[in-house]
């Protein structure tokens, strides 16, 4: 027994030696799928989805691709109207499994990096957007019966939408703020709608941890909050140099500590008149 257990420890340990960590994997098997559909993969390049891949279903359901990226990142599986998030890098053999009539497109990954904060991530996002799809059905059906009410019932549900939505928003919040270690938390920040969410972007990128300040994508996102930050309201207003009405630069560094009004009007429309903190 002692020979046959070292044996299969030196197996496992030439297996994984012999792993390709120069390529990663992701492959996978969706339940009640058509085999003549395809299913593709989508990768991230400068903020967008783009497709990589594409490969038809086996009989039984099953697919795999094979791709590389040197540092962990986000990719996306479609199957239809399907999608399914996955993080990887080279190295890793991610496995999905899905069923394609699950409304709430919920899925299992093993092999992932963070696999399981994303499936965490997911199964919280989905509780709220759950609540959305149920005032979304009740408008509907409401309309259905009324249809000459309809103005009437959307100013009535709304204001129910509206909250939902804020709900999920900053239930997204407060997980990326809690997880700001795992490169989950920035999934989910950059799920988030940036208006009116302005303070909760720029106290992301100043928390967010050291380990993932290094990744390409959220260093770009921490550089361009960082601009963000400087035009919030309570800010020091960024220098800058225009010509004055005597054709003279003006600095606004030259106003300091006095109150400045500021025409951003066109062809004599509109004025703002802002008071700016100044050093």
């Amino acid at each position: 027994m002692k020979k046959l257990a070292i044996i299969l420890l030196a197996t496992i340990s030439i297996l994984t030696a012999c792993k390709d960590k120069s390529r990663f994997t992701i492959s996978g098997k969706l339940t009640n799928a058509e085999v003549k559909n395809k299913v593709f993969l989508y990768g991230m390049a400068s903020n967008n989805m783009v497709l990589l891949d594409s490969t038809n279903l086996s009989a039984n359901g099953e697919f795999k691709f094979t791709n590389t990226k040197p540092e962990a990142d986000f990719f996306r599986v479609n199957y239809g109207t399907n999608e399914y998030i996955v993080i990887a890098k080279n190295g890793d053999e991610v496995e999905i499994t899905a069923d394609v009539n699950d409304k709430n497109q919920h899925y299992t990954i093993d092999g992932a990096e963070d696999a399981s904060k994303l499936a965490e991530f997911n199964d919280m996002k989905i509780k709220f957007q759950q609540k959305i799809f149920e005032v979304s059905k009740q408008f509907e059906e409401k309309v259905a019966a009324q249809p000459d009410k309809r103005d009437e019932l959307l100013q009535q549900l709304s204001p129910v939408y509206n909250n939902a939505l804020n709900e999920l928003n900053q239930a997204i919040i407060k997980f990326a703020m809690d997880n700001n270690k795992s490169l989950v938390s920035f999934y989910a920040i950059s799920l988030v709608n940036p208006q009116g969410n302005e303070k909760a972007m720029v106290d992301y990128a100043e928390k967010v941890d050291a380990s993932l300040r290094q990744h390409s994508a959220v260093k770009n996102f921490v550089e361009k909050v960082s601009r963000l930050k400087a035009v919030q309201v309570g800010q020091i207003a960024p220098n800058f140099t225009i010509p004055s009405i005597d054709g003279k630069e003006v600095k606004l560094t030259d106003y300091r500590g006095k109150y400045v009004l500021l025409d951003f009007g066109r062809r004599g429309v509109g004025l703002a008149d802002k008071k700016i903190q100044m050093w």
